[in-house]
């Protein structure tokens, strides 16, 4: 792991503020209003006001599944006056739209950012969401033949290959599931808390195979807001902002969920080799990981 030279964004950006919506299983309510309850709520935290904010970023935009809001629809709800917006599918994953908040912060283009992503259960998969416009993804159009409609279904083909490449079992795969439960009984938002047991994991119903009910996520309705500052805010906010030591973005795969090079790995696989590689840091000085994965394989 190298010294970080080369990191001017992350070194001028930090995180001033961060927050959640309610989170919950049919909210009954519209993507946009949870969304401006996290904005607010984060704006808030970063002791600022929505006069301060000056760059917007999202993902997925309004062009993605489950996408419960867009920018622009924030942009107006809140009356935003902005230096600088972006949001959108194609990027670097969902953290994509914190990567470039900060690469906007640090190249000047706005000082007080405000990132989002909202779900809505209520919005619809995949199909439903990108018919809705009119035409399928490309991709989906391979796809959807066979059913495939669910990244529960795509996972699925990458769980099947670890189990033929290193004997990998469904208990194996059980213990994640059942761990991530536990860790979820610390969390008031979580929406399952109740203990599990490997019992209960296998005898579930199953979905794609090898995966069965509890290895997949819950679908729910919520938003997430942060907000990216330049570091000199710093001095002023109310609370010790999160600096950002590295960020890691590549991805030297093809992008397919399906067509990758080796389907017993995930894109992470790029992405965490090109943090590594601009921090000092090395796997074991981190003591909180905090990893998204909606299934156990």
């Amino acid at each position: 792991m190298r010294t970080g030279d080369g990191r001017t964004a992350e070194r001028r950006a930090v995180i001033s503020g961060a927050a959640q919506s309610d989170i919950g299983r049919r909210l009954h309510r519209s993507g946009l209003d949870l969304t401006i309850e996290a904005a607010l709520r984060a704006v808030g935290d970063a002791g600022l006001s929505v006069d301060d904010i000056d760059g917007l970023s999202t993902y997925p935009g309004s062009g993605g599944p489950f996408g419960g809001a867009s920018g622009a629809e924030l942009h107006d709800a809140l009356r935003l006056s902005l230096n600088w917006r972006d949001g959108g599918l194609e990027t670097s994953g969902q953290l994509g739209a914190v990567h470039k908040a900060v690469l906007a912060v640090g190249a000047g283009l706005a000082r007080h950012v405000l990132v989002f992503r909202t779900v809505v259960e209520g919005s619809g998969g995949p199909v439903r969401a990108s018919t809705a416009g009119g035409g399928l993804p490309p991709a989906f159009r391979y796809l959807i033949p066979y059913g495939a409609v669910s990244a529960a279904n795509w996972i699925a083909c990458y769980a099947n290959r670890h189990m033929h490449d290193y004997g990998t079992t469904r208990e194996q795969l059980g213990a994640i599931a059942i761990n991530a439960r536990k860790h979820a009984a610390s969390n008031p938002k979580a929406v399952y808390t109740e203990p599990m047991t490997m019992d209960d994991y296998l005898a579930a119903r199953p979905i794609s195979e090898p995966f069965g009910l509890y290895d997949c996520d819950v679908p729910c309705d919520g938003s997430t807001a942060v907000v990216v500052s330049h570091r000199d805010y710093s001095r002023d906010a109310p609370e010790v902002p999160v600096q950002i030591n590295a960020m890691g973005t590549a991805h030297r795969g093809r992008p397919s969920w399906d067509q990758f090079d080796d389907l017993t790995t995930m894109a992470m696989r790029d992405s965490a080799t090109s943090l590594w590689e601009r921090t000092e840091l090395n796997p074991e000085d981190v003591d909180t990981a905090q990893l998204y994965d909606g299934l156990v394989g």
